[in-house]
């Protein structure tokens, strides 16, 4: 093709040239020809497709050659590990393949000496013998790490945050509580350049040892680093060791594997690898062997609890109206506890619940008196929420409760954790208010819950309550409800007075009033349809009932799905004081014609919770309060706690309710120094401060405070309860700015202008424990105090 192409250009080119003759031409042809036709014999041709003909000149001179040697071809092997090959005669035989990549020759060096050898090198990394040692030791430190980093990684993950948040330490996870790696930019939290100069000098120093004692390493199996605390090689035979050394080395590459995948799971779901769903049993295994083994045993108040929470996914109803749960373990951290009008010793069992380590939020129904937002005991005044939400009109419940979910993201987010780091396993009553509320949320939430079906959907009305105990064929109070007092009128006229008027769901003492007349009693009813209630809002309905005659007793028991546990029994011991009498608005009454039930509440006993310490000491270490907080959290705690009160008693006790004979504004409490100074005195919950105005004494809420004693000797307590009654009496407690006020008693006028004659609340001078327990309920029949 060459020489047509020269010859072709150099006729074109003779035609304009100038004039020659033909041997010329002919010679010029002949000589580019020969030039095109000869290529140098150092510069070889490839024609690996064929071109050339097989009667070209270079050919024919010899000019082409192969692109590979023909020696090769015929010495390569035909492998057929897949047998393709029909014909397995052309198969090269007596060859081995690899174990782990059967398509490929197994590598002369990996003969199944070394344990874990497979035949594994498609790279060759290890050409030659000190090159496979080399490669051996470095899979197996490598190994070792991943292993200790599998187990690490998730275990930081489930207890980093409690540790850091028990000593007060700013916590290391990266965002959304994951262990910090190079993709997530979790490396960045650490101290540097101490943690990085740390790291490199301890692993340098590990491998300089390793690099002096290498001659001798190289000898033996390189992965033997003589580390065997335990001797579990000591004694086995060589087929053992072989076999240990080699399931040692595969749980290293799947550990290998393991963070791995860690590190890209957390990578693409921004999440931490222990929420993520394969590892939700390891969650449960991990907070089952952390938790306590001791169900009633007691860490430090101050200190971290290593307690479950049990939060409930499936629920279903039985014939007794209790929620029968399903639960699960979830992480105390990030279990959010949902506390409703948490007041008085609502307050306790939050702070209860928050120091087992569980986040809490306080939820504030509509209309509840901001007043007593601030009604909190003084052992709880340092107690936090991770956020307040205030259900506001026009809310539903289910705007509710998207706040309160946002709140908790964004308190989540603030804390440098995923949005969905919080989840919520528990909703509680903090007090009366907060009762119907904390019902309709835990059942929408489905949590441990009463519900809001049922007999017992409005456990908080007094009417309804007795309307269950005569249906039940028990002694009951006879009553009478309306909104009107048309309603209640043939009643009053049928009953003998006095008779008790009441809100049907009040709080305590609050509106409860003993009517003498119908002039009083249609009074009092209009003025609980106009007052606004201590805890807020307006009462719809006014209850009247008999009063009942005979000793008075408060019953604490805590309940759950049905079961019943009575934690203390207490009885009221009631004395006239400033004309005042009080109505029987106890829990249960002795009668002459038996035991009745008054009323159950549906929260902790109240009272601020005075009595909290004294009931510790008398049941021998617990009370109410821990009791409720199991209920909700830990069914085995729960179970733990024995049905009744010990018998006799750990120690003598009562709370004192003080009471004030005179009024003025407080200059000094020289008394409530003195009592403090008494055997018996355990504490004291003042109900007045310097500067304050004192008032007569007439029920609780005008009462100057508590005081808590115990006394291993009962004649010491009583001495001690007599000596504060003398304090009383001579008007001890207080000094006054304007003189003579101390003395200042309370007359017959006096008496009247304050509410009447004989128509004010008996002050309770002592509540004395002689079995001891207010009713609290999860997830069973309502429960209560007074």
């Amino acid at each position: 093709m060459k020489i047509a192409l020269c010859t072709a250009s150099l006729t074109l080119t003779a035609a304009f040239a100038p004039k020659a003759n033909n041997v010329d031409i002919a010679n010029m042809i002949a000589m580019n020809a020969e030039a095109f036709s000869i290529p140098s014999p150092d510069k070889p041709i490839f024609d690996p497709l064929g071109l050339y003909p097989q009667d070209s000149p270079e050919r024919a001179s010899g000019l082409i050659e192969p692109l590979e040697s023909s020696t090769v071809q015929e010495n390569r092997d035909v492998l057929d590990p897949l047998r393709l090959y029909q014909d397995q005669s052309q198969v090269a035989s007596g060859v081995t393949m690899s174990a782990s990549l059967p398509f490929l020759r197994r590598p002369a060096l990996l003969d199944g000496t070394l344990p874990g050898d497979r035949g594994f090198d498609p790279f060759n990394f290890a050409p030659d013998a000190n090159s496979l040692m080399w490669q051996r030791r470095a899979e197996i430190k490598h190994a070792r790490l991943a292993m200790l980093a599998a187990a690490g990684w998730p275990t930081a993950e489930l207890m980093h945050g409690p540790i850091a948040r028990a000593f007060d330490l700013p916590t290391m996870l990266a965002s959304g509580d994951r262990v910090p790696s190079i993709l997530n930019d979790g490396l960045s939290h650490a101290a540097f350049p101490a943690f990085w100069i740390a790291t490199i000098a301890l692993a340098a120093a590990v491998e300089m040892r390793e690099t002096v004692e290498e001659n001798s390493m190289s000898k033996l199996d390189p992965a033997d680093m003589g580390f065997d605390p335990l001797g579990f090689l000591g004694g086995k035979t060589r087929k053992q060791k072989f076999f240990l050394r080699e399931a040692e080395l595969f749980y290293g590459r799947l550990g290998m594997l393991a963070i791995t995948g860690f590190a890209i799971q957390e990578f693409f779901l921004h999440s931490a690898v222990v929420d993520q769903m394969p590892f939700e049993l390891m969650r449960e295994m991990m907070i089952i062997i952390l938790a306590d083994t001791s169900t009633t045993s007691r860490i430090n108040q101050d200190g971290l609890r290593g307690k479950r929470v049990i939060v409930d996914r499936r629920i279903t109803r039985n014939p007794t109206y209790s929620w029968t749960m399903t639960s699960i373990t979830l992480v105390p951290a990030r279990s959010l506890i949902l506390i409703v009008d948490p007041y008085s010793t609502g307050c306790l069992v939050a702070q209860e619940i928050s120091k087992r380590g569980y986040p809490i939020m306080a939820i504030w129904t509509k209309g509840f008196n901001p007043e007593m937002k601030t009604h909190v005991p003084p052992p709880a005044k340092d107690l936090t929420y991770l956020a307040e939400i205030d259900d506001v009109e026009p809310w539903s419940l289910d705007d509710l409760i998207f706040a309160v979910k946002d709140a908790a993201s964004e308190q989540a987010r603030k804390a440098g954790h995923s949005d969905d780091y919080y989840a919520i396993a528990g909703c509680i009553a903090g007090g009366d208010a907060g009762v119907d509320m904390a019902s309709m949320l835990s059942e929408r939430l489905g949590v441990l819950s009463n519900g809001t079906q049922g007999d017992f959907a409005t456990r908080r009305n007094k009417k309804v309550q007795q309307d269950l105990v005569r249906k039940a064929g028990m002694r009951a109070v006879r009553q009478s409800c309306g909104s009107t007092f048309e309603e209640v009128e043939e009643f009053l006229k049928s009953e003998s007075f006095p008779v008790v008027l009441k809100p049907t769901d009040s709080a305590g003492t609050d509106g409860v009033k003993l009517c003498h007349s119908m002039e009083e009693a249609k009074e009092h009813f209009h003025h609980l349809l106009t007052v606004e209630a201590v805890n807020g809002g307006y009462n719809k309905e006014v209850l009247c009932q008999e009063f009942l005659r005979g000793k008075e007793y408060v019953v604490d028991h805590v309940s759950r799905n049905g079961v019943h546990k009575t934690m203390a029994v207490w009885v009221y011991d009631k004395r006239r004081r400033n004309g005042s009498q009080f109505p029987s608005h106890g829990e249960v009454i002795m009668t002459d014609d038996g035991p009745c039930l008054v009323e159950m509440n549906c929260r902790a006993h109240g009272g601020d919770g005075n009595w909290a310490p004294l009931g510790r000491a008398l049941n021998g270490g617990y009370c109410q309060v821990e009791a409720t907080v199991a209920a909700y959290l830990d069914e085995a705690e729960f179970n733990g706690f024995p049905g009744t009160p010990p018998s006799p008693l750990k120690a003598h006790g009562l709370e004192a309710i003080l009471v004030s004979y005179s009024k003025g504004r407080v200059k000094s409490m020289p008394g409530f120094d003195v009592i403090k100074k008494l055997p018996s005195f355990v504490c004291m919950s003042p109900g007045v401060k310097i500067g304050s105005e004192v008032k007569f004494t007439v029920d609780l809420i005008t009462s100057p405070g508590c005081v808590l004693l115990m006394n291993d000797d009962n004649s010491v307590l009583q001495k001690d309860i007599e000596f504060i009654r003398y304090l009383e009496d001579i008007n001890g407690l207080f000094v006054y700015e304007t003189k003579g006020e101390s003395l200042a008693r309370l007359t017959t006028a006096t008496q009247h202008v304050l509410g009447g004659s004989g128509t004010q609340q008996l002050v309770l001078a002592c509540v004395v424990c002689v079995v001891v327990v207010v009713v609290f309920c999860a997830g069973s029949v309502p429960a209560g105090s007074a």
